[in-house]
């Protein structure tokens, strides 16, 4: 009896441990396999992370690319009442040691945040990051550059440049005004309608003319070149005037008024003749260039026997009737071509006609 009893609970522990063991090996496999799924699934979000920092990345660069650089117009000076005193295509002449305004005339075509930076070879400004500042000139009269440098913050920079002039004003001299000494025309007598060359004769003890005016009293200025110009005469005889006024720099000036008497050249005879158009049909005319000019004439009795063109610049050639080809001058400007109309007698003009051309320089 006692002997079954043994095996009886022998039996139970050995099915008791066999338990135990599958108990066992079911929990490790059931952990080996969470841990796999656990394993991909960090594979798979750190590819996600990967694939995201890609995008990013290249929506960075895109944006990069597309990027414009912002634009700086110039820079505006101003007084600190705000009265704008000058812009960056003009010389600036600044009093030392005096406070000024100045605004960076900027723009940027993605409508970006942009940042300012101010600097100069000499002052100070209250603000360096500001777009306007107020710029204290230095103590010393000299020549100095004042720098701005813009920044969109997406990498696109402009920078600009400006010189200007410190004076001491207290040390500059109001200077002697200019003297005007003659207004003279090497032509003579002066025919009317005709094209002469008049010369201003003047000086300055300070060496600084800025500029000189010509007015006539009758009669078309034209192609000033410093102190000379062209001086269309009336059509009428008569004698007139022309005034000369000469500024220096520091606005000193002075005036000169000189009459000339002008005169009929030919007997002008009353006719039914009519040049009713002088051109050229190329537009625009060009500098050194060759260009056909033709006269419409209305001769109803057939008076003309001849057309004669005269061109004081610039050279005629080939005529043919009532065309001739101008070969224009090799600086721009407003020139004059004029016709005459002659019958039998050679030395009556039957009619004077002017043309005016403006030649450009060929782009």
């Amino acid at each position: 009896m006692k002997k079954k009893l043994y095996l009886i609970l022998s039996i139970l522990i050995i099915i008791s441990l066999l338990s135990s063991a599958a108990i066992c090996n079911l929990g490790q496999a059931q952990s080996s396999e969470e841990a796999k799924n656990q394993a991909v699934e960090e594979g798979n979000q750190k590819k996600e992370v990967e694939k995201d920092n890609k995008t990013g990345s290249n929506d960075s660069q895109s944006a990069n690319q597309s990027n414009n650089n912002p634009i700086i117009n110039g820079i505006i000076i101003s007084d600190l009442n705000g009265l704008e005193t000058g812009y960056s295509n003009e010389e600036w002449l600044v009093e030392h040691s005096v406070q000024f305004y100045l605004t960076g005339d900027v723009s940027d075509p993605d409508n970006d945040p942009l940042t300012h930076k101010w600097s100069a070879d000499g002052g100070s400004f209250d603000n360096t990051s500001a777009p306007k500042v107020v710029w204290t000139a230095p103590e010393f009269p000299e020549t100095y550059k004042i720098y701005l440098e813009i920044n969109d913050e997406r990498g696109g920079i402009a920078s600009f440049s400006k010189e200007l002039i410190v004076v001491d004003t207290s040390d500059v001299k109001s200077g002697s005004p200019p003297q005007i000494n003659d207004i003279v025309i090497n032509d003579s007598p002066l025919y009317c309608d005709k094209t002469y060359e008049v010369e201003v004769i003047a000086s300055d003890p300070d060496n600084d003319i800025d500029f000189y005016s010509l007015i006539p009293s009758d009669g078309t200025l034209l192609n000033q070149r410093v102190n000379v110009m062209d001086w269309i005469t009336p059509v009428d005889p008569g004698n007139y005037t022309i005034t000369v006024k000469v500024v220096d720099k520091a606005g000193n000036e002075n005036t000169l008024a000189k009459s000339f008497d002008v005169i009929s050249q030919f007997e002008i005879v009353e006719h039914n003749l009519e040049v009713t158009d002088i051109s050229i049909s190329t537009s625009p005319i060009y500098i050194n260039g060759k260009y056909m000019i033709q006269a419409t004439i209305n001769d109803p009795h057939n008076e003309v026997e001849r057309c004669v063109f005269r061109a004081r610049y610039g050279v005629l050639s080939d005529q043919s009737a009532n065309t001739i080809f101008w070969t224009t001058p090799n600086t721009p400007g407003l020139y004059p071509i004029t016709l005459y109309l002659y019958g039998t007698d050679p030395n009556l003009v039957l009619v004077e006609e002017i043309a005016l051309f403006d030649v450009v320089e060929n782009k």
